[in-house]
């Protein structure tokens, strides 16, 4: 029940990699994963679920979770992201930024993006997003949930406050019509792409000024089952949507459905900057 997340160097040195679990264990490698070292997580807001790991450099290791804030119960105890940095390749972490902070409400399943691109004035720049719930699990029609962004400062010291990148909202069921899911890539130029998963679509969105604002949401493609898919024997084989891009500034969206019967991965592709998709294609089929 401990899902791990996964990061390798990309920079200089592929055979360093970092770990994280849904507890607080860090794992970390210096022969490709052949070999690992285990360390525990501390930080005074609490270690909790939903790791998401990151190297951005020898120096620069990141492990953003959710918090386990002290005197609160589960789910308030969830009330804002924690983002925490190494800078000797995971030996040692910092007590951690923490994130997205409003009034009690819960902050949920966060995602790193990097922009480490040349071209980009943006470039260093850390960018978290993550599903903030009015109130985790309410039935009541006036709580809702969204997606929310940070960047970190142009000092690389803490993070800007928290906006809205959705435009329409969810509900706070933790289920299909909740928006969930954001993860980000970074355009060529130093675009900043956000994609997540509700109502049975695919949504995407963009900025241009570095995360500063974000332009009107766009629905790229139906998800017929959902978001919330359950496989037999697996656990939790929630199906939101990952985004990527390469050198060519193309971006690539992959995602899973049940549209011909059985659990698939499809993925679509734009070539303008998210103006416009391809059909999906169905890359994985569980057949």
């Amino acid at each position: 029940d401990d899902p791990w997340e996964i990061a390798y160097d990309r920079n200089k040195n592929e055979m360093f990699v970092l770990a994280g679990t849904n507890v607080d264990n860090v794992f970390t490698s210096d022969n490709s994963g052949l070999k690992w070292d285990e360390n525990k997580l501390s930080s005074k807001f609490g270690v909790y679920g939903d790791p998401v790991v990151h190297i951005a450099s020898d120096t620069q290791y990141y492990f953003c979770h959710l918090s386990k804030t002290p005197e609160k119960k589960h789910p308030e105890m969830f009330d804002r992201i924690v983002f925490q940095t190494s800078k000797d390749r995971g030996e040692t972490w910092n007590n951690g930024d923490t994130i997205g902070f409003n009034d009690n409400k819960m902050q949920d399943k966060p995602w790193i993006g990097v922009d480490d691109k040349k071209k980009s004035k943006y470039k260093g720049r850390i960018y978290v997003s993550w599903t903030e719930f009015d109130k985790y699990k309410s039935k009541n029609k006036s709580d809702k949930s969204r997606i929310r962004i940070v960047h970190s400062q142009d000092t690389m010291e803490g993070f800007t406050s928290a906006i809205t990148v959705s435009d329409t909202t969810g509900d706070c069921l933790d289920g299909d019509n909740t928006l969930e899911g954001a993860t980000t890539a970074v355009g060529k130029n130093g675009e900043i792409y956000v994609v997540w998963a509700g109502h049975n679509f695919i949504y995407f969105d963009k900025s241009i000024d570095g995360g500063d604002t974000f332009g009107k949401d766009k629905i790229i493609a139906k998800q017929l089952s959902g978001w919330n898919q359950d496989i037999p024997e697996v656990y939790r084989t929630n199906s939101m949507p990952f985004i990527q891009t390469n050198s060519k500034g193309h971006i690539f969206v992959v995602y899973g459905d049940t549209v011909h019967g059985d659990h698939d991965i499809f993925l679509i592709t734009s070539r303008d900057g998210g103006e416009t998709w391809t059909p999906p294609t169905r890359v994985i089929t569980t057949k």
